[in-house]
């Protein structure tokens, strides 16, 4: 009874010197959500850039909406970062290119795309494939080169029509040939649209001087299409007597474009990349094997205690259960306070009695390639108990690719 009445004495005299300015700030468990916002999860978005459609990606437009549909974060693909936090819920993320404009024909594609996930909390969530695909219509219109030799003048143009009159034009002529094709943007969006092509101008003088308009109308025309139109000459050379016809060419073009956090897959191939490790790595600085136990003799002074946790591709949850007849069922981790199972990278209402044991949390446990576990405080909590018992310490590591590694730290005190 002295031997543990003196233990008691001890683990308060370093607790309230371990503590001291931080003791207050410590929830005692009275109200578990106080002092921290229930329900928080994370959003991981630092995946790499893949794409199927060439070009620089920097400045697409990131938007995270809310199931009202309110915005609740919005980036430049360039500058967005690793990982953000959001109540847990539902959400939908949307990528578009920039610089887009309803109301009038462009030089560019544009594209866009979304994709529906959930936050859940004290998780991390990975945000499936949001493929990007184009949402205006291209407009190619080429002169064969037998056409283009005979003729004198000419003027190209294409009318794209909304479902209710709506009209754009796009156009060039024999002096301004350097770009021959247009995007329109969808006026009613989701609707069919008609695209009408017209070749007006003369014919040189070697085939009559002739004026010529001749013109074809498409319907249904939808967002995502490429349509090249090809005019053509089908009369024979140098015949005054000709005839054009209008070939139409079309094909549906789909560019994917993938940005950081909206991955061509859910995430990396779980098989790429090494597994997660949980290693000895100084038991007063010398490697152990974490598979045996760690002697510790009672009353012993504090012994230099870590373990390394390794994970390639990030460390998602570390998670440690606390198995000792004395700290949990004798009810000492209670003094901390510290319950006996904790998430290191979710700590919730043990963050602080963890900071103050000096293990780390929150942010800086997620997304690193490798932390310490130090327990070295504990191998003098344990050696003042003066009572002989194996203490056992559960760990699991669960990776961003949701790959996992379990050990168990034995540390056991026995008697001198």
């Amino acid at each position: 009874m002295k031997k543990y009445t003196y233990f008691i004495y001890t683990l308060l005299f370093l607790l309230t010197t371990l503590v001291a300015c931080d003791r207050e700030k410590i929830d005692y468990g009275l109200d578990e959500n106080e002092g921290i916002e229930a329900g928080i999860g994370k959003l991981n978005l630092s995946f790499p850039l893949e794409t199927k459609a060439s070009g620089n990606y920097d400045d697409f437009v990131i938007t995270i909406v809310n199931s009202e549909q309110e915005i609740e974060v919005e980036y430049i693909y360039g500058r967005m970062p690793d990982m953000i936090e959001l109540n847990a819920g539902s959400y939908t993320v949307y990528a578009e290119s920039p610089g887009f404009d309803s109301t009038q024909p462009s030089n560019n594609p544009y594209y866009k795309g979304a994709q529906s996930f959930t936050i859940k909390k004290d998780e991390i969530t990975l945000v499936n494939t949001v493929v990007c695909t184009m949402q205006n219509i291209k407009v190619e219109m080429l002169l064969a080169e037998s056409l283009e030799n005979v003729l004198a003048t000419y003027q190209v143009t294409a009318t794209f029509i909304g479902d209710g009159g709506q009209t754009m034009t796009f156009s060039y002529d024999q002096n301004n040939t350097g770009l021959q094709y247009t995007y329109f943007p969808e006026i009613n969006e989701g609707e069919q649209h008609v695209l009408t092509v017209q070749l007006t101008g003369t014919t040189n003088s070697q085939n009559g001087s002739k004026a010529i308009n001749l013109g074809k109308t498409y319907s249904d025309v939808t967002a995502g299409e490429y349509r090249r139109i090809t005019f053509t000459y089908s009369a024979n050379a140098g015949s005054a007597d000709f005839n054009l016809d209008i070939d139409a060419e079309c094909e549906i073009v789909d560019k994917n474009i993938v940005v950081p956090g909206i991955p061509t897959d859910p995430g990396p191939d779980p098989g790429d990349g090494e597994e997660p490790e949980i290693i000895g790595f100084s038991f007063e600085g010398e490697t152990f094997d974490i598979t045996e136990s760690v002697v510790i003799p009672m009353m012993s002074p504090e012994k230099e205690l870590i373990v390394r946790i390794k994970a390639e591709n990030g460390i998602k949850n570390l998670t440690v259960e606390i198995e000792s007849g004395q700290l949990v069922e004798g009810g000492l981790l209670a003094m901390f306070p510290l319950d006996p199972y904790f998430d290191l990278a979710y700590p919730g209402v043990n963050e602080e009695s963890l900071k103050t044991l000096n293990f780390p949390v929150g942010n800086d446990v997620i997304g690193k390639k490798e932390i310490d576990f130090e327990v070295t405080m504990f191998t003098q909590i344990l050696a003042e108990l003066d009572f002989p018992e194996e203490h056992k310490f559960h760990l699991k590591v669960i990776d961003l690719n949701n790959k996992s590694a379990e050990a168990t730290l034995k540390i056991n005190v026995v008697e001198q």
